[in-house]
């Protein structure tokens, strides 16, 4: 009993801190981190299905580009597919599966889901401005899945 009446005191003056003193600075620092990585993306857009009636290929949600990674948002989705890539394609419109073979593109790696956020890491050399579009990509049949305009930042 005199052991719980020794912690009280430091339980008390712990939470103390933690509840008036942290407040300040976690939001600072979510404030700061928010204009860092505000200032830092180079481009955005959004997945997209080019034919609505073809349940097979398709894909939606927001893709962000920032210098050093590429971010598939939380309501980022597409079908289901073997081995799905994302790529980003040289090409100003990229309407079918011709359009990504005929261009120059980079592989930024495969989907680990096909569902939800994702991360991936540019890579060194690659002038993103070069590359317009981002692409959901199936590397098995060569197939494009869903593309995505990107909007760049000046």
């Amino acid at each position: 009993m005199k052991r719980v009446a020794l912690l009280t005191p430091a339980i008390l003056a712990g939470l103390a801190v933690l509840l008036v003193l942290p407040n300040v600075n976690v939001n600072a620092l979510a404030q700061e981190t928010a204009v860092r990585d505000a200032r830092s993306i180079v481009a955005s857009g959004n997945f997209m299905t080019i034919d609505p009636n073809d349940s097979l290929h398709w894909g939606r949600g927001t893709i962000t580009i920032f210098k050093d990674r590429i971010v598939l948002s939380d309501d980022f989705e597409t079908a289901v597919g073997p081995n799905l890539h994302l790529y980003l394609v040289n090409r100003d419109k990229v309407t079918d599966s011709e359009h990504v073979i005929e261009s120059d593109f980079v592989d930024l790696g495969s989907l680990e889901s096909r569902k939800g956020p994702a991360s991936f890491k540019v890579p060194a050399g690659i002038d993103l401005k070069k590359y317009p579009n981002a692409v959901i990509w199936c590397d098995d049949f060569k197939s494009l899945f869903s593309p995505a305009k990107l909007n760049f930042r000046n």
